[in-house]
């Protein structure tokens, strides 16, 4: 049995560490760092006791409940803090069982170095929708690398977690396809487990998809929801081409939506405000599928101009460019402390200007300055790596390679339809970056004794536990 020592309890030694940097932060900035949307949420029931619709009605349940329970606006910092550090005491756990000590060592430097990178030191505390999203969807991710028994009821806390992502997010929907299909891809459950998952998958859909919609009425929100992910593209071609006079069958569906004139004038390449409340129109839905379907053909039509713009908004967003990400969106910040008075919440904070500081220093951290140490150590460069790292090793580690598979096709369609280079977007990646590659390293150090054992071994296993599909 190992003495306690350092190498070989790293994993609590990285735990620990980065509990403590995380609620003295929290302690810092509490009651955490505000954004427009959550403030919207307590303000639209405070005013008319109206359960906001455009962040998700589940999401914005979530906020009220918490609002009560707790007795104050600052139970989204606690709830995003205690998954986050649980995740990693999780991962912590693994550290401290790898058999060699550079390994535990090396994941444990790792785990610390990553999580406490500044834009998680800001985004962990900060109140969003997206925050919470991301931290749901890397646990839904790595759920296969740290679970591993399962029962029939774990199916339906999975399922009930893939369904409220769908209801959070309309680009999550997509989930709904993704989750079952690539854990079946990559055999990582049985197919007892595939039955009592897609079970569950469908009830829980009826509540998501079904009931709730029908209830609260979201068809209204599909439109300008929908179309925030054209207004950049778009904006972009109209700016370089004479769209009206080159194809004006789709210059007339475009503008059935979209004002022409206002998409040129407010054209930017990394936000949509102030284009977005000034530039679409409601129109029926057959109009709406005319226009979707125009602006994919007049993305076909200028192929260049919408990959060049997808491929600046991308180096922005994972800071791999010349423009830095919006760390903390600074859209009507001018409202916060107005909205804040309205909730009766001080706008000081605990250690006074230090919280306004240490923001100032993570946006100035954000800058490129074209050294290496910034693509290293203020980028998404790191996470990138360790998340193709588990692609790498699909046929040793299947589940890391899910996790990898799941957290890399989101990103993929993130790009694609980002209307702002708002880093948040991509949370998921970074979190599950520094999450993942303990865990793959944990999983490879396990292959190899297994290897050792030969296919007596193997077959062992493989009728201990069937894979999905034998």
């Amino acid at each position: 049995m190992r003495s306690p020592t350092f190498a070989g309890t790293s994993g609590t030694f990285a735990f620990l560490i980065i509990a403590l940097v995380f609620c003295f932060l929290a302690l810092l900035h509490f009651p955490g760092v505000f954004s427009i949307d959550d403030l919207m949420i307590h303000e639209e029931w405070v005013l008319s006791r109206q359960i906001n619709r455009w962040n998700s009605i589940s999401y914005s349940s979530w906020i009220l409940v918490l609002r009560y329970v707790l007795s104050g606006v600052w139970g989204p910092m606690v709830a995003n803090l205690l998954v986050f550090l649980g995740l990693v005491w999780l991962v912590a756990q693994r550290i401290n069982r790898m058999p060699h000590r550079v390994a535990r060592i090396g994941s444990a430097l790792f785990l610390t170095l990553v999580c406490l990178l500044p834009y998680h030191q800001v985004l962990i505390l900060t109140h969003s929708r997206d925050i919470f999203f991301s931290l749901i969807l890397v646990s839904l991710a790595m759920v296969f690398l740290i679970v591993k028994e399962f029962k029939s009821w774990h199916f339906a806390f999975i399922g009930f977690f893939v369904c409220l992502l769908s209801d959070m997010r309309m680009e999550a929907k997509l989930l709904l396809v993704l989750f079952p299909l690539l854990a079946s891809l990559f055999r990582v459950w049985t197919f007892r487990n595939f039955a009592s998952y897609m079970l569950w998958q469908g009830v829980w859909s009826l509540l998501f998809l079904g009931l709730i919609p029908m209830r609260f009425d979201y068809a209204h929100l599909k439109q300008p929801y929908q179309g925030t992910a054209f207004i950049n593209p778009l904006s972009r071609i109209y700016s370089e081409f004479a769209v009206e006079k080159e194809y004006p069958e789709l210059d007339e569906a475009i503008s059935l939506v979209m004002d022409i004139k206002t998409l040129r004038t407010y054209a930017k390449t990394y936000d949509i405000d102030p284009a977005y409340f000034h530039v679409q129109r409601p129109v029926t839905d057959h109009e709406f599928s005319r226009f979707k379907a125009a602006s994919f053909q007049l993305y076909a039509k200028y192929p260049w101009t919408w990959v060049k713009n997808r491929i600046v908004m991308a180096s922005s967003i994972l800071n791999l460019g010349t423009r830095e990400p919006m760390l903390i969106s600074a859209q009507y910040m001018f409202r916060i402390p107005e909205m804040l008075a309205l909730l009766k919440v001080s706008t000081a904070k605990p250690l006074g200007n230090w919280s306004q500081r240490h923001l100032e220093l993570a946006e100035v951290w954000m800058v490129p300055d074209g050294s290496w140490l910034h693509r290293i150590f203020c980028s998404q460069l790191i996470p990138l790596l360790s998340l193709l790292a588990g692609l790498v090793f699909f046929r040793r580690c299947p589940a890391a390679a899910f996790a990898s598979s799941l957290l890399l096709s989101r990103m993929v369609l993130v790009l694609a339809t980002a209307p702002a280079n708002q880093f948040k977007y991509l949370l998921s990646v970074s979190l599950g970056g520094a999450i993942l590659l303990p865990l793959l390293v944990a999983e490879l150090l396990e292959y190899i004794p297994r290897r050792n054992h030969g296919r007596t071994f193997r077959k062992a296993r493989v009728a201990q536990s069937p894979a999905f599909g034998h």
